[in-house]
């Protein structure tokens, strides 16, 4: 089993190294699985978020990968509703939270926001909501 870790921690740390990882469509889980494998030592993963968050579309593109949907129907709903949710703890698991915000607090605010893609804007309202304690579970 420990060969088969280390096999793929080496594989992500290809991809991480040749640019596949941040664009992959599973990033958080992926970055997950590479601190696990990587037995408590999450140097790498950590070194890895912050350079890929170092351009503001490396940071979208993250901020993105922690976004999760749900689907909430109540008994009085006719019709269902998707609600996304920024995994703050996760973020702050691998990533400097206290650094990451102002930043895209600067993204929210700038010219370039109306330029974002649909989900990238939901991705850094939903972000700043978690960080500002607005939403901190899926049923909000």
């Amino acid at each position: 089993m420990a060969a088969l870790k280390a096999l793929a921690a080496t594989k992500i740390e290809a991809w991480a190294d040749d640019g596949r990882l941040l664009a992959h469509p599973k990033l958080a889980s992926i970055l997950y699985s590479w601190r696990e494998f990587a037995e408590g030592d999450d140097t790498k993963v950590r070194a890895f978020v912050r350079q890929a968050i170092v351009t503001e579309d490396g940071l979208l593109l993250f901020a993105c990968a922690f976004e999760s949907r749900s689907f909430v129907h109540g008994m009085s709903d006719r019709v269902g509703k998707f609600r996304y949710r920024v995994n703050l703890k996760g973020i702050a698991d691998i990533a400097d939270v206290e650094a990451i915000g102002p930043r895209v607090r600067r993204i929210a605010e700038g010219q370039m926001f109306a330029a974002l893609l649909p989900e990238q804007q939901r991705a850094v309202r939903g972000l700043i909501d978690a960080l500002d304690g607005k939403k901190t579970d899926v049923w909000d």
